[in-house]
């Protein structure tokens, strides 16, 4: 059994004796051996005009690789170049002036004009609704209310009451006169810089 040659299925990969047509395992036949001779041929002989050939195909083929290459990098360089082109065109602030739109100015509108505040030309002290220019009043008796009555009439006029003598009259911002001592005082009324006088005699 030793001397028979064992060869291995295709298939199963299992060994079996030589002598078997079939694989007992999986009944694949056996491969026959082939009966050809190889022979070399003239283009693997050198210094042949068929090894030139190859050779020189082969340098042929070598260069048109390197053609084929270098004209793909150049593509791709070129669609880089062209995408940042665009993104470069489109981040451009300034636009163009054919492309832009003329929209209309916004029409101004009018503000009024604040009407100035009429300044004070007059003021007239009374007391009991009569204008007056003095009285005499006595320390201990009731105390004199005198108003002021401002012209033009306007609501933020402030009236401010002042005595030239309080040791004689005080007047409190009310325009109330009140005798202190004896003498002669001149209460005054002021607003927006016209100023007027109303005589106070203590006897």
């Amino acid at each position: 059994m030793g001397f028979i040659p064992q060869i291995t299925c295709r298939r199963c990969k299992r060994e079996y004796s030589a002598l078997r047509g079939r694989c007992p395992h999986c009944g694949t036949r056996k491969a026959k051996q082939s009966e050809r001779t190889p022979v070399t041929t003239t283009a693997a002989s050198q210094g042949s005009r068929a090894n030139a050939r190859v050779n020189s195909n082969a340098q042929w083929q070598m260069i048109f690789g390197l053609v084929l290459v270098a004209a793909v990098i150049i593509s791709v360089i070129a669609i880089v170049l062209v995408s940042t082109g665009e993104k470069a065109v489109k981040a451009d602030p300034t636009p163009d002036p054919s492309l832009v739109t003329a929209t209309p100015a916004p029409t101004p509108t009018a503000t009024p004009t604040p009407s100035p505040t009429p300044s004070i030309t007059s003021i007239t002290i009374a007391y009991a609704n009569q204008a007056t220019t003095g009285f005499t009043a006595r320390v201990g008796d009731a105390d004199v209310p005198l108003t002021a009555t401002v012209y033009p009439l306007t609501e933020d006029a402030v009236v401010i009451w002042s005595s030239t003598d309080e040791s004689v009259a005080t007047v409190s911002q009310d325009g109330v006169v009140s005798a202190v001592g004896s003498g002669v005082a001149h209460v005054m009324a002021e607003c927006g810089g016209v100023r007027a006088e109303c005589k106070v005699v203590v006897p």
